[in-house]
């Protein structure tokens, strides 16, 4: 493996965790994966004080084909792993040290991976305190180039040739530079977004490689100009998905998140469903009038968006237009539980921080959800790319 960089945002030294202060264990709520090194390891543990307690609370996991999710910790009856105290400490820790968890509990909430010779490093927005970094930079997210150092944990390693390699830095450059454009709102830069996207969509999928450099130049000098506003007003938006999405994500979606119930409880409360479309958008439109005043929620948008484009955007794994349309999902829902919340939030750090990551946490690490989403905004009428940007204007 020749690594000869590493690849970073500024913020990502500055993480510490906060241990049990955390108000949103990342223990609790969701599954804990185990790898198969440390699994084995865990079976052979003579630790008086975690002998017994990892017998009890590791169980294979009979479903995964992959060595990093080979078992799972029990979860209790709170959502919460088993191996915690009373103080939400984690007991393998206190007794056996950092060097005895698991590759999961070691390296969250960073994410890791390689792309060629390039070693990249980020945090993860489900983590309340990583989320307080990534969210609330007034100045963005800036990137540092430094000399590399390779983990000494695991981590993705994926190669890519140099055509594909070309397309992919030119994409996420572009997607990047246009989130942080910042003359226009946050929703008329998705919507340039999207336009090249739907520009790419049209060509075959060889001509993308070679043609994505140009177009990329264009659709960016599209933003530099103030009346780019003209092009996307005519973008007309589709409150019957807005409505759809509503009654799915904000009313019907249950998790194990306490924080997430709360949240979306309180959204929307004043809406009668059974009513039209009609009463519903007019609400919508009301409430949207607090969101876009919120300076720092714009920013903490944006910041959302390039944090998670910078980590979650490979082409090996999806094509950008794949994984355009899991961004929109993303950024959609979001915008609704602060716009169904905006007659009780004063849009604080605190409730834009909370919001996001509460999402992040719950709906980012869960896969059913997104595929649920795009069965609601599908249509026959429409191109795939058509549909999701129908998502973006309200």
């Amino acid at each position: 493996m020749n690594i000869v960089k590493e690849l970073k945002p500024t913020y990502f030294d500055d993480f510490k965790c906060i241990g049990s202060k955390c108000e949103d264990t990342c223990c609790a709520g969701w599954n804990i994966d185990i790898d198969k090194k440390s699994f084995i390891k865990y079976r052979s543990e003579s630790h008086p004080d975690l002998k017994d307690l990892l017998k009890k609370n590791v169980s294979r996991n009979r479903q995964s084909n992959s060595d990093l999710t080979y078992a799972r910790f029990k979860i209790d009856e709170h959502y919460k792993c088993s191996m915690l105290n009373e103080e939400n400490l984690c007991t393998i820790q206190l007794a056996a040290g950092e060097e005895a968890l698991c590759h999961t509990c070691t390296i969250y909430p960073r994410e890791i991976s390689s792309i060629n010779n390039t070693i990249e490093k980020s945090l993860d927005t489900s983590c309340p305190e990583a989320a307080r970094l990534i969210l609330l930079s007034r100045n963005g997210i800036d990137f540092v180039e430094v000399e590399p150092e390779l983990p000494k944990y695991y981590f993705t390693q994926r190669s890519q040739s140099d055509a594909v390699n070309g397309y992919f830095w030119t994409n996420r450059m572009f997607m990047i530079s246009a989130l942080q454009h910042r003359v226009h709102p946050i929703e008329v830069r998705l919507m340039v977004m999207g336009l090249y996207m739907k520009k790419l969509e049209e060509l075959e999928p060889s001509e993308r490689l070679v043609k994505a450099q140009a177009l990329s130049s264009q659709y960016l000098a599209y933003l530099d100009n103030s009346n780019i506003t003209d092009l996307t007003s005519q973008i007309k938006p589709n409150y019957d998905y807005q409505k759809a999405l509503t009654l799915f994500f904000v009313k019907g979606h249950t998790t194990r998140s306490n924080r997430f119930t709360h949240l979306s409880k309180d959204a929307f409360d004043e809406v009668d469903f059974s009513d039209s479309t009609e009463s519903f958008t007019q609400l919508l439109l009301k409430n949207k009038i607090q969101y876009d005043q919120s300076e720092m929620l714009q920013i903490a948008l944006e910041n959302y968006l390039v944090n998670f484009t910078f980590t979650n955007y490979l082409e090996n794994n999806e094509d950008i237009l794949s994984f355009f349309t899991k961004l929109i999902i993303n950024f959609s829902l979001i915008r609704l539980l602060f716009i169904g919340n905006s007659h009780r939030f004063t849009f604080s750090n605190e409730e834009i921080v909370y919001t996001i990551q509460t999402f992040s946490k719950m709906c980012i690490h869960n896969n059913r959800y997104l595929n649920d989403v795009k069965k609601i905004i599908s249509s026959n009428q429409f191109s795939h790319v058509s549909q999701t940007i129908n998502l973006i204007n309200i």
